[in-house]
């Protein structure tokens, strides 16, 4: 389904200069909210005027579980839709998206949304009246330095006073929901979830993966998505995000594939 028709599409805009470009949000962004996706490509629009829209998946699912043959065909719809584009860069919002095109699209180059907001500036923000939070890295990008630079440097720059895990960068540990363990093994994947967001006495935990965020609101905590922070007003108020079932994340999915449909430009 992650495939189809019903919950992919591109979105080519008028030639610009930053035409050779494309925003990639990833699924679980895309299941989450369609409104802070749409944020975020209205912002990246304004500063990198050209700049397309890539709404497909990564399959990275699919290559964990070992079903190579499968995973081979999807993910040269992805690797079609990036030709059909006509780019030569891919901006992710998911950690798992920046690994999969690092690693199997040596031919793309992969450039992380924080790296890009880092670069360009973010929306004008001021938490220094927040609690201070709690940062967690996901483990896709533990060897990733420049990402996790960009992403501090983002939370400095919205003056969020934040506190480090033990773990962190290049030994982060897993927020439970890595290589489908909350599928093959849930007991585990919950112990992992309680264990990881335990290890900070803050209650609120910051990080740059949806089902990181997801995962530790599972184990006890408050997961909050930075970029809600930067483009979420009810969101970066509460620092609560909304619940989500499997439907309304399969039906939010749709919606962020119907709006992108609807851009205009």
């Amino acid at each position: 389904m992650s495939f189809s028709k019903t919950f992919t599409t591109i979105k080519k805009f008028s030639q610009d200069d930053y035409s050779n470009m494309a925003f990639m949000p990833g699924c679980a962004l895309s299941s989450y909210s369609p409104e802070l996706v749409k944020s975020i490509i209205k912002y990246l629009r304004s500063k990198l005027p050209g700049i397309n829209v890539l709404m497909q998946c990564c399959g990275k699912p699919m290559r964990i579980v070992g079903d190579m043959k499968r995973f081979e065909k999807y993910y040269g719809y992805l690797e079609s839709d990036i030709q059909r584009l006509g780019v030569d860069t891919v901006v992710t919002a998911c950690e798992n998206c920046y690994m999969s095109l690092k690693n199997l699209s040596p031919h793309v180059k992969t450039v992380s949304l924080y790296e890009v907001l880092a670069d360009v500036g973010i929306p004008e923000r001021d938490f220094s009246h927040v609690t201070p939070v709690t940062l967690h890295d996901p483990c896709p990008t533990r060897y990733e330095k420049s990402l996790h630079e960009a992403v501090r440097k983002i939370l400095h720059q919205m003056k969020l006073e934040f506190e480090e895990f033990k773990f962190n960068r290049t030994k982060t540990q897993c927020c439970g929901s890595g290589g489908m363990l909350a599928l093959t093994n849930p007991k585990l994947s919950r112990e992992q979830m309680v264990n990881r967001a335990n290890q900070t006495q803050r209650d609120t935990i910051v990080s740059y993966c949806q089902e990181c965020c997801n995962s530790m609101t599972r184990g006890g905590k408050k997961g909050v998505h930075i970029l809600d922070l930067l483009f979420d007003e009810e969101v970066s108020t509460s620092l609560i995000q909304p619940k989500m079932t499997t439907i309304k994340s399969w039906l939010n999915r749709y919606k962020t594939k119907r709006m992108i449909t609807k851009l205009e430009g």
